[in-house]
């Protein structure tokens, strides 16, 4: 076979590969950081090969020179995808606006506008505009080639070398993106960047081979190390972001998943984040920088060293005045040599939870009727703090009461009247008590008060407050009006605790009948036989 029939259809044969890899990327639903600018340049690069190859095998020059217009529909835009990818790789962005698009474009689009204006004609011919970017062309001769291959060399114009100037400082910026990602980036995200680096740093000494000749060679090699760099960086993105972290997560648990989900790399960098994650994160961090676990920081405090330490968290939110609790919890992902990849974090709405605990919490501690603890709560939070008055050599008081002659307003006034005085007599002398008071009620119309660190008299005190309060209380339920007392039992230790909390609960107690006994409506106060 001729060597330029070989060259022909290793460029066509190249070129159906990038067209394959541009259709697998556009029809694939993955997010992947610089993904779709990877299509873009895989489309260039099989036009180009194509073009290119079309070049070879034509035999006039006319259809050489047209063939070398289709070329520069793909040649100047290059420059520019590695430029745009370097950005979104270092800044971790999906996509740009369509402005700054439009701005960076404007070189490339004059060059390929220019190309064109180059006459396609046998002998050179032209003058001013059409001569920018060739100024002439000649038949070459290869002998090498087939033992005569005729192609055409084109001089170089002042749009040509603008082109590669453009190209060459984009090239550069890009070189610089790729460095500082390097130099930030960790673990297997630094191979990627070096890797980058290097891709690009090769391209960079391509532009300046082509600056430094006068004129273009009859056959350009350049299509097959282009081509490369697209399938290498393809291969690049697919592998460490697609093949080796998101084999199993990116599949429709993953992006149909009512929680937020984010995969990151070994060295806790995001690397993807699905559509309800992208919306949890949005206006709590800056999405132009490089995006990683300790951006979260930000509005989630903690989160960094909870997850690499214990891979589970819990964060409160103000979700538009609403607070929102949700837990986050990290898995870490292995590859086949069972070395880390990567990681999955999923943020997960426990609110509703959380407010179902609550509320059961609630009834497991509050009575339902008075909103006072119950009586299993007293006794829970009461053996608390009489152990702490032990430990600290404080003493304890012990108050009961209940309303005297109760039954008579639920046989009179019925028992929703009843339930009425009970919630509001409980109201009232809860704003007489202060939170060190343990408040509770003991069972149906009667009613239990613990405190440290107050003696007897102060309790007695407290209870006459509280006597005299409920005394003057009147009570209207639908209309009706009602008066009811209570009567009070004190007990406690002046000293040092010498006996159960039971035996003081029982003293206060029976300092309760006696009151009742004694007339109602009173205080009375169980002394200690001292």
């Amino acid at each position: 076979m001729r060597p330029d029939i070989a060259i022909a259809t290793l460029l066509l044969s190249s070129s159906i590969l990038l067209l394959v890899a541009f259709i697998y990327i556009i029809t694939r639903k993955n997010q992947i950081t610089g993904i779709k600018i990877i299509a873009y340049l895989a489309i260039l690069n099989c036009g180009y090969m194509f073009f290119t190859a079309g070049f070879v095998l034509s035999e006039s020059p006319i259809a050489q020179i047209w063939f070398s217009h289709l070329q520069y529909l793909c040649i100047p835009y290059f420059g520019v995808m590695w430029f745009l990818l370097s950005v979104l790789q270092k800044r971790n962005r999906m996509r740009f606006k369509w402005w700054h698009i439009a701005i960076i474009m404007i070189i490339p689009a004059m060059s390929t506008i220019s190309n064109f204006l180059y006459p396609a004609t046998i002998e050179p011919t032209g003058t001013g505009i059409q001569l920018l970017f060739f100024q002439s062309h000649e038949v070459v001769t290869n002998s090498w080639i087939g033992g005569g291959y005729s192609g055409i060399s084109f001089n170089k114009g002042i749009m040509y070398y603008t082109m590669m100037g453009y190209n060459t400082i984009l090239a550069v910026m890009a070189l610089a993106n790729y460095y500082a990602l390097y130099r930030k980036s960790a673990r297997t995200a630094k191979k990627r960047a070096l890797i980058f680096l290097l891709t690009c740093g090769l391209s960079l000494v391509m532009i300046f081979t082509a600056i430094i000749r006068d004129q273009t060679l009859s056959i350009d090699v350049s299509p097959f190390f282009s081509g490369m760099f697209s399938l290498v960086t393809f291969i690049l993105l697919i592998k460490f972001e697609l093949f080796d972290l998101i084999p199993l997560a990116y599949r429709q648990i993953f992006t149909e998943s009512d929680f937020p989900i984010l995969i990151l790399d070994d060295g806790y960098a995001i690397i993807e984040a699905n559509k309800v994650a992208k919306h949890f994160i949005e206006g709590r961090v800056n999405e132009n920088e490089h995006l990683t676990l300790h951006s979260f920081e930000a509005f989630d405090p903690g989160v960094f060293v909870d997850l690499t330490n214990k891979f589970e968290h819990e964060l409160t939110l103000n979700d538009h005045g609403e607070e929102r609790i949700f837990f986050a919890q990290m898995t870490t992902l292995y590859n086949k040599k069972q070395a880390i990849s990567g990681y999955t974090v999923y943020y997960q709405d426990i609110t509703e939870h959380k407010n179902e605990l609550r509320k059961m919490e609630i009834f497991a501690e509050y009575d339902d009727l008075t909103k006072i603890y119950n009586r299993r709560y007293f006794f829970q939070k009461a053996l608390e703090y009489f152990d702490k008055a032990i430990e600290q050599k404080q003493t304890i008081t012990v108050i009961m009461f209940d309303l005297d002659d109760f039954k008579s307003i639920n046989d009179i006034y019925g028992h929703q009247a009843g339930d009425y005085v009970l919630q509001e007599a409980t109201a009232l002398i809860s704003k007489e008590l202060t939170d060190d008071y343990l408040f509770a009620r003991y069972g149906g119309e009667e009613f239990i008060i613990f405190q440290k660190g107050k003696t007897i008299e102060e309790a007695k005190n407290t209870a006459r407050v509280l006597c005299e309060n409920v005394a003057k209380q009147v009570f209207v339920h639908n209309g009706r009006s009602m008066k009811t007392s209570a009567s009070f039992g004190v007990a406690g230790s002046n000293k040092a605790i010498t006996q159960s909390l039971d035996n003081y609960i029982k003293e206060a107690d029976d300092a309760l009948y006696m009151a009742k006994s004694l007339g109602k409506k009173q205080i009375y106060v169980f002394r200690e036989n001292e």
